[in-house]
């Protein structure tokens, strides 16, 4: 049996099907549990703020995945939501009102996926 379609048919369903899984990877790795954690009122969070967060969380005994810098805040990758609402509440106990915290889900997906601009 002979195949009936051009050459250059069957270039053009892979030049549009190859880009589209690759775009699609990111949303089968779903989400983590997170904290994300910003300056109040345009105030840009530091390193040593990123220090002494490290510190607290590591001190609360919970597991988490990652604590990130990045240029809107930290943000913190965790485990359980146990871990998630426990960090919460010590973090807003430990630092009052400068900072927004929030509960949130973040992208599992590699960074590779993010920095050609494939997000879920």
């Amino acid at each position: 049996m002979r195949n009936h379609y051009p050459w250059w048919k069957w270039l053009i369903i892979a030049v549009v099907v190859i880009p589209g899984l690759f775009y699609a990877l990111p949303n089968l790795f779903g989400d983590d549990l997170g904290i994300q954690i910003r300056g109040t009122r345009g105030a840009t969070l530091t390193s040593s703020d990123l220090a002494q967060i490290k510190s607290l969380v590591d001190s609360s005994g919970s597991l988490y995945r990652s604590i990130r810098k990045d240029d809107r805040g930290i943000s913190i990758r965790l485990t359980t939501p146990d871990d998630q609402l426990k960090v919460r509440d010590l973090l807003e106990q430990e630092l009052g009102n400068r900072y927004t915290i929030a509960l949130t889900l973040l992208p599992a997906a590699p960074d590779i996926f993010a920095s050609v601009g494939a997000k879920p």
